[in-house]
């Protein structure tokens, strides 16, 4: 079982690099929001949170996990319709769909081979739990202590089926959505 843990940023449109540590406060990368150009830039200065794209980086600066909002006419009227393609350093590439029904009990499930994960939060609850959705495995579990911001969040990964770059790419886009 490995922990790692970052501080997430006051603002949520910062741009600035988040370092990634681990249990011993050595940095294994970082996450980092960008837009693709300046257009969606302005639209998510006037619509706060219009679009979420995440980059997470190795401790050398190659990037390990990518992901990549698809703008539809769909996602743009219906705000629970998104979609982002996630994109791995090994060329893997799966899609991330918000399922949430409820606004207090966001839902995301995304495919990594022919295996299903589901990303699931509860009211009033502080840990964001990963699970392999056929065998109810918790993957990953993400805390946090405080809501009062810089927030410490912690990832911890019990199965590494899927690595700690890849959870924390699709934490982060779950916590700028939330």
């Amino acid at each position: 079982m490995n922990e790692y843990y970052f501080v997430s940023p006051l603002l949520k449109r910062t741009t600035k690099n988040i370092d990634l540590l681990d249990i011993n406060n050595n940095r294994i990368g970082s996450i980092q929001r960008f837009y693709t150009n300046k257009f969606m830039f302005v639209l998510d200065t006037i619509f706060a949170n219009m679009f979420v794209n995440v980059e997470v980086f190795d401790e050398k600066g190659s990037s390990m996990v990518k992901a990549l909002e698809r703008v539809t006419f769909k996602t743009a009227v219906i705000p629970t319709a998104n979609l982002w393609n996630v994109s791995t350093h090994d060329n893997s590439v799966c899609i991330l769909k918000d399922k949430t029904k409820i606004k207090t009990h966001p839902r995301y499930e995304f495919e990594v081979g022919d295996k299903i994960f589901r990303l699931k939060k509860n009211l009033v609850e502080k840990t964001t739990y990963l699970e392999n959705k056929q065998t109810g495995n918790t993957i990953a579990e993400i805390t946090y202590q405080t809501l009062i911001p810089p927030m410490t969040i912690k990832l911890r990964i019990i199965d590494p089926e899927i690595d700690v770059y890849t959870v924390a790419c699709i934490y982060y886009v779950f916590s700028l959505r939330d």
